[in-house]
């Protein structure tokens, strides 16, 4: 089940949004939502539905006895709900083991979005604790924000002290359907038309043994990735916007950073700052000393890479970058003196490795020099210059450059319609239509591509 799909896009969301805009009022706005959530996860895993509204209906239920000066009464609802996880992550585990042959463990299936729905129920009850916000004061409210289709697949991880007050006041009008359009189809650009063909490389090179070709496997990685897992995100951002919602933003040029911490304050910053607000700060942060701090950076490290699957290369993925930022933050002062461009290099690289570990290639390969070069790898890198080219422009700050330009078109004299305004609309239009046929054609001549960053997650 993905957003790129082509009944989802021609069926599902069409029709999804033409009975939203028809309900009267807010209350059946979010009835009718909450019944297409729920009915978008029975389409793609039904045997979970009952699991998770059980959850949430407990979570619900033990929220309203959170106190501010009872500790137990946050840590029985923490524990329900990533005991969840934890148990289909053990079962993952398990299941590889010589034991577990003919045993349920090996058919049984990871819940789809079961990361992001259970730390969003763990946000939930913790700000409650935290007196950040009120329990929910209708079961509707939280089952709305546990459900909501546009994040359960690939997140953000939505906090319920912004996601609450919209529930009831919200504007939902032509203004943000054309935002939430606009973004929809620039992130669905971005998974089709990019991630997707990067992938296409990638697979091309799967027999390729020279150094070149592994080296191009990890650029081409790298920028898949980035465009699929940032589409996902718009296009999640998009569509909770056409429903007069709006989330938090995820990615901010993660490959335009110039040091390691600043790559993840920039790459999936809801997962970050739960992180940190939920296990970092709590353990003490870097207000216990230098030891502390690493032990905490350790815990969150590896919290990080077993969120994203129990395989070693995730585990393993996870230590890498715990030992970098260990290091960054120890010769940071060093780091700063030298030049903006070559710390920039030196990050990329350092990040390229990361992806290396992460997709489970075997990074010595990028280390073969005695067979470097081969004709695959002349031919895939000749087909492939339009399309790195494009990766390059659209992971830099000027595809965020060039939109702040343009919109400034419908920003002036905003009280009156113009000629600007016009060319603006008219433009936008045309462009998104434009981009809106290309995925199409690529998704009728094309199998369904894996969900590389997302499907890790469920």
């Amino acid at each position: 089940m993905e957003f790129s799909e082509l009944w989802f896009l021609y069926l599902f969301l069409p029709v999804t949004v033409v009975v939203y805009f028809l309900m009267p009022s807010m209350r059946s706005k979010n009835l009718f939502l909450l019944i297409v959530s729920m009915a978008f996860y029975v389409l793609a895993q039904p045997i979970y539905l009952l699991l998770f509204l059980a959850l949430t209906c407990i979570n619900y239920i033990l929220s309203k006895r959170v106190k501010p000066e009872k500790r137990l009464s946050v840590t029985l609802p923490i524990l329900l709900t990533l005991g969840i996880l934890i148990a289909f992550k053990l079962a993952q585990v398990l299941a590889v083991f010589p034991f577990a042959d003919g045993t349920f463990l090996q058919t049984l299936v990871l819940p789809l979005g079961i990361s992001y729905y259970t730390f969003q129920l763990i946000a939930y009850q913790v700000d409650i604790y935290r007196g950040k916000h009120a329990p929910a004061s209708r079961l509707l409210d939280l089952l709305l924000y546990a459900f909501i289709f546009p994040k359960i697949i690939t997140g953000p991880i939505v906090r319920f002290a912004d996601f609450g007050p919209q529930i009831r006041k919200r504007r939902t009008n032509s203004q943000t359907l054309f935002q939430g359009m606009q973004r929809f189809i620039f992130g669905l650009s971005k998974k089709v038309l990019i991630a997707d063909y990067c992938g296409g490389v990638i697979t091309a090179l799967a027999s390729d043994t020279s150094g070149a070709g592994a080296w191009l496997s990890a650029l081409m990685f790298m920028f898949q990735i980035y465009f699929e897992f940032s589409g996902c995100s718009d296009m999640a951002i998009g569509m909770a916007r056409i429903f007069g919602f709006t989330f938090c933003e995820n990615f901010n040029i993660p490959y335009g950073a110039a040091s390691v911490t600043d790559f993840w304050r920039r790459w999936h910053m809801s997962l970050g700052s739960f992180f940190r607000d939920y296990v970092y700060i709590p353990l003490g942060g870097n207000r216990k000393g230098k030891l502390r701090q690493i032990f905490n950076m350790f815990v969150v490290w590896a919290l990080t890479g077993l969120w994203h699957g129990t395989s070693l290369n995730y585990v393993l993925w996870g230590v890498y970058f715990f030992v970098l930022l260990a290091i960054e933050k120890q010769l940071m002062s060093k780091l700063e003196s030298l030049p903006k461009v070559v710390r920039w290099l030196i990050t990329s690289l350092l990040i390229l490795f990361g992806w290396v570990i992460f997709s489970g290639q075997n990074i010595v390969s990028l280390f073969v020099f005695d067979r470097f070069g081969s004709t695959l790898v002349s031919v895939q890198l000749r087909n492939s210059m339009l399309l790195i080219v494009a990766c390059v422009i659209g992971s830099s700050a000027l595809p965020k450059k060039f939109s702040q330009l343009w919109q400034k078109l419908s920003q002036e004299n905003a009280k009156a319609i113009t000629f600007k305004h016009i060319v603006y609309a008219v433009g936008i239009f045309v462009v998104i239509a434009l981009l809106l046929w290309l995925c199409t054609v690529s998704l009728i001549g094309a199998t369904n591509a894996p969900d590389i960053y997302g499907g890790k997650l469920r």
